[in-house]
């Protein structure tokens, strides 16, 4: 139905939904990945959409809805696919319009009142061959199925409406464009938080008592999320080989409600609360309201030629530009402990800015041997703004826009990262039915900046987070070198596929994330989410694909994956301000 019913499509891979926003993928493969919300960190594994890469993983749980093709790539793709892809891309292509007119159309029923109705439209070539039509449209409603022990509700409702459109342009027998238009809005509730509520076990974290489905939540969790994306690929076929031009926007705004101290001891609806509340938080609760304005433009142009009858290249330039802007209300005071009658008010700013240029040549040494050679030089640049100031309360998560005072002064930086990756794989086709392979790839990740990092940045001199200066908002690249052999082997005349591979991997800065509690006194006390970087992270893993057709059943194949996967931090040495260390996390 979506892109967390494809977490089986191949082995190592895990793909999960994260809260506090829309769509929000969870994906990891071979021990890398990203499960955070915010959009200032790349995901280590890309989602594309008709060839157009998501900058962050805010929507990658796509609907599959009219879906011709999934292709998952595991490893380092960051040379050909993408930006900062260091642990794969999941490649999502979309049916084209096609020649003759047509329908299709899915409706479905389900458990919680679930209910989808969906439909695409091809008007067939007209305007003598020239243009191809596809419409499409879905609608999703269904009932949350979490349930609220605070006042009997369920939580995690759903509502979703997407509107798409695509147009096949044949210019020419050596030019066509294929230039897409979607709109979804999305007003599904916040997936809930289960915390770590003290009803059973006092101070045990995951020992509450709480079904997986059970939840608390004295907080309505609406999400608005609105995002409009349009893409164009051009091919044109010249004397010098095929160039391609793709180039994408995505326009996207959310304003997300959650509750995510998940208790009800604040009991704003005035019910009664018999739960204690969450002994990892020194608040009462800790209730976000979040409002952002992401834009994303990339552009990709490639060349790919035939300089020999036993060599072809792809040479190309790849562009991206982001601006993220962040406004955030944090109600009862946990992310700066105020007064009761107060808001803590954050206004964050980041823009991003990516340079590459790639080339990868293939090279046949023997009839049945083929070498590939590739390498990219990434230039990327950041710029960041960020202030938290309080505001007079009117209302839960409402204010009457009275600045009362700066409670964080306005700080700015910029940071800009260089590298270069490479790729180098061997294949050999024993026969029509059997390859063995061998492939050594890099991988990078930009450093960058935390835009919920509250006080690191501030108050030098008085806050022990920030004696002498430290940046402890930022952090550093990662890079990955793997190394991969494997054997594609095809048997009983194509039935029966059967695909292994081992592989090794090295991280270097490996990105992860933390929560931190900050002390106090003598700065207020506050909640920052650090990016530390892990010294040596390595691993190694084994993946078996089996596809089988069954002769006796036309149509009928059963697909099995497995995989293993051995993945250790090597050297870790952070320093300990930056990790939650210590009585209530500081």
């Amino acid at each position: 139905q979506n892109l967390l019913d494809a977490t089986g499509l191949a082995p190592n891979l895990f793909i999960g939904q994260q809260t506090a926003g829309p769509g929000i993928g969870a994906i990891y493969s071979r021990g890398q990945g990203y499960a955070d919300v915010e959009k200032t960190q790349s995901p280590a594994i890309g989602v594309m959409i008709d060839g157009i890469s998501f900058g962050t993983n805010t929507g990658q749980l796509t609907d599959l809805f009219d879906v011709q093709q999934i292709e998952v790539n595991r490893g380092p793709q960051g040379l050909l696919y993408g930006k900062n892809t260091t642990a794969g891309v999941i490649d999502i292509k979309r049916t084209r319009p096609t020649e003759e007119p047509g329908v299709k159309a899915q409706f479905t029923y389900g458990s919680f009142d679930e209910y989808a109705a969906k439909a695409t439209v091809n008007t067939g070539e007209f305007l003598d061959g020239l243009a191809a039509l596809k419409l499409g449209v879905q609608y999703r409603e269904a009932d949350g199925f979490y349930d609220n022990l605070y006042d009997g509700t369920t939580l995690g409702d759903i509502e979703q409406f997407l509107v798409t459109a695509g147009l096949q342009l044949n210019l020419h027998e050596d030019l066509s464009a294929y230039i897409v238009f979607d709109y979804m809005k999305d007003e599904s509730e916040t997936p809930p938080v289960q915390a770590e509520n003290t009803l059973l076990l006092p101070q045990l974290p995951g020992a509450n008592g709480f079904g997986p489905y059970d939840t608390l939540g004295d907080l309505e969790q609406p999400t608005e999320y609105e995002t409009t994306r349009v893409s164009a690929e051009v091919n044109w076929e010249t004397v010098i080989g095929t160039v391609t031009s793709l180039t994408g926007y995505i326009s996207a705004s959310d304003d997300v409600l959650q509750d995510f101290d998940s208790t009800c001891v604040s009991d704003v609806r005035g019910l009664g609360c018999p739960f204690n509340g969450n002994p990892r938080f020194p608040a009462p609760s800790l209730h976000t309201n979040r409002m952002q304005q992401y834009r994303q433009f990339t552009q990709e142009l490639r060349l790919a030629t035939e300089l020999h009858e036993r060599v072809r290249l792809i040479v190309g330039g790849y562009y991206y530009d982001s601006a993220i802007q962040l406004n955030q209300l944090t109600d009862n005071n946990l992310q700066l402990i105020l007064p009761f009658g107060l808001i803590s008010n954050q206004e964050s700013r980041l823009d991003t800015k990516s340079k590459a240029a790639f080339a990868n040549v293939e090279v046949d040494l023997l009839d049945d041997v083929t070498l590939s050679v590739g390498a990219r030089y990434i230039s990327e640049d950041f710029d960041v703004d960020s202030t938290f100031f309080d505001t007079a309360r009117t209302g839960s998560l409402t204010t009457d826009g009275t600045v009362l005072n700066l409670a964080v002064p306005r700080f700015t930086d910029d940071a800009s990262f260089n590298e270069v990756i490479s790729r180098i794989a061997l294949d050999w086709r024993i026969n029509e039915n059997h390859m063995l392979y061998v492939s050594r790839a890099e991988g990078f990740r930009s450093g960058g900046f935390s835009i919920r990092a509250t006080l690191s940045e501030t108050v030098p001199g008085t806050s022990n987070f920030s004696p002498g200066g430290e940046r402890f908002n930022t952090f550093e690249p990662e890079s990955v070198e793997t190394y991969e052999v494997g054997l594609k082997n095809t048997f009983l005349d194509g039935d029966l596929i059967v695909n292994v591979n081992g592989f090794y991997q090295e991280i270097d800065g490996y990105q992860a994330n933390f929560v931190v509690i900050t002390p106090s006194p003598p700065a207020p006390r506050g909640t920052n989410t650090y990016n530390n970087n892990f010294d040596e992270v390595s691993g190694w893993g084994a993946e078996l694909e089996v596809q089988a057709q069954i002769p006796w059943v036309e149509g009928l194949s059963v697909n099995f994956t497995g995989g293993y996967q051995d993945i250790e931090i090597d050297e870790a040495m952070i320093d300990a301000r930056r990790v939650p260390v210590g009585p209530g996390g500081t």
